[in-house]
């Protein structure tokens, strides 16, 4: 699930997903300006998701694209996401 408030953009994986050993991959590809670019890779915490802390993000369009592999399956999201 994907929610934003002002700490900043939260990605939460369902509870009884297990997160052990996964690391996603996320890119913010911001649509009018490539410097606002962010991609990094992340751990999930104790409430299987992470945040993107609102100091990287500028007003404006992003696409997100999540990745991760599990049991030896790749899988991918993508979110149109408008920062406020």
């Amino acid at each position: 699930a994907y929610s934003q408030d002002p700490k900043g953009i939260k990605i939460t994986f369902p509870k009884d997903y297990n997160n052990s050993n996964t690391t996603v991959k996320f890119v913010l590809n911001r649509t009018d300006d490539q410097n606002l670019d962010i991609k990094k890779s992340v751990q999930l915490d104790a409430s299987q998701s992470f945040i993107i802390p609102s100091q990287v993000l500028k007003m404006g369009n992003y696409t997100l694209r999540l990745s991760w592999t599990t049991n030896k399956t790749d899988y991918r999201m993508d979110y149109d996401v408008i920062w406020k």
